[in-house]
């Protein structure tokens, strides 16, 4: 056989080269894989993800399309609440799936009387014990949690971003990333925790809108660009560390994101189509960051 690309036997068959390969997101779906010599990392369509425990979510203190409706209320057993001039909120958020659940604590304040504009995010009603601070438009540290239902226990990760909180707390928005299993969306399966500790946790799809219809969650262009730049730099991240480490003869790295970002706003970047020039303008410069 040549060496470096595959042949065909006398029955016509094509033979393999042998070659290793590192495939980064290589969509198909392909899963179960077939790669025997190499490494793979994920597989899965962009709409969904066979190891991911849900899709991304949005939350809202009012009635929404495609948001699951949480209510506010007074606090009950918080411990160590920050001082807040009017008086503390508190909700719950239940992520995850029908199967596997968990559970995040929410605290509302005041910090500096100027209206509620802080949101803590805790296991436990301890603002002592929190996993993070939010302000309007920040995205909260990567957290690992358990999930659990139907006898199982499976470690997820995901990120939140506080979308709105108005002064008087009647308006609030959190979105949460797509929660990814911690193993199961690579080949060989051990390498997964790799990146995870070298790299961070791995976004395998965001929330995104076409044509009206919204996949996952939506909660603007500013959040989604977010997500596609996280998506970016984590398969850059990557790709460079698993390429330092293992052997390979060929290595191809896809990105959906050029996909999402046409489906979602083409027509009203497209100056022939568009709304206005301003409108067309704005979305071009969405495309462009994209690519």
């Amino acid at each position: 056989m040549t060496q470096g690309r595959s042949e065909q036997n006398s029955c016509g068959k094509q033979l393999r080269a042998g070659k290793k390969c590192i495939l980064m997101k290589w969509t198909g779906p392909q899963f179960p894989v077939t790669i025997k010599n190499g490494i793979q990392v994920d597989g899965c369509f962009c709409v969904e993800c066979c190891h991911e425990i849900p899709g991304p979510k949005l939350y809202s203190s009012v009635e929404e399309l495609h948001s699951e409706r949480i209510q506010l209320k007074s606090v009950q057993d918080w411990r160590n609440i920050p001082r807040s001039h009017s008086s503390p909120l508190e909700t719950v958020l239940k992520l995850g799936s029908r199967e596997l659940k968990a559970l995040l604590n929410v605290l509302i304040i005041d910090s500096q009387d100027k209206g509620y504009d802080k949101v803590i995010i805790s296991r436990e009603k301890d603002a002592n014990k929190c996993i993070d601070t939010l302000s309007v438009g920040s995205w909260s540290k990567w957290m690992i949690l358990n999930f659990e239902g139907c006898g199982k226990s499976i470690k997820g990760t995901l990120r939140l971003k506080l979308i709105e909180l108005s002064e008087d707390a009647t308006y609030l928005r959190i979105y949460y990333s797509q929660i990814m299993s911690v193993e199961g969306w690579t080949y060989p399966k051990e390498i997964a925790k790799e990146p995870i500790e070298n790299v961070g946790p791995f976004l395998q799809r965001v929330g995104y809108i076409q044509g009206g219809r919204i996949y996952g969650a939506w909660a603007g262009y500013d959040t989604f660009i977010e997500e596609l730049e996280y998506h970016h730099e984590w398969l850059a991240r990557a790709t460079r560390y698993l390429a330092k480490k293992y052997d390979w003869d060929l290595l191809f790295v896809h990105s959906h994101a050029p996909d999402y970002m046409l489906d979602s706003i083409i027509r009203r970047a497209d100056p022939l189509t568009a709304v206005s020039e301003e409108e067309s303008r704005e979305f071009l410069r969405l495309v462009a960051k994209v690519f």
